[in-house]
């Protein structure tokens, strides 16, 4: 749980870097909110992954 902590510090981080960017949008590399956008669907499929993991109940020992 520690990793998934660390990379949504690390999506806010970089969310609040690229709003605080006042810079002229042709300054701006282009491909940066399209990579933040990726990255947050990314993390947000591995949280689902990882809370349905941990919703299923243990199946116990293999008979």
């Amino acid at each position: 749980m520690k990793d998934h902590v660390k990379r949504v510090q690390f999506y806010t981080r970089m969310a609040a870097r690229y709003s605080a960017d006042h810079r002229p949008r042709h300054e701006r590399n282009r491909y940066r909110f399209a990579r933040l956008m990726r990255y947050k669907a990314a993390l947000n499929a591995r949280l689902e992954n990882a809370r349905k993991v941990s919703a299923d109940p243990d199946p116990g020992p293999a008979r």
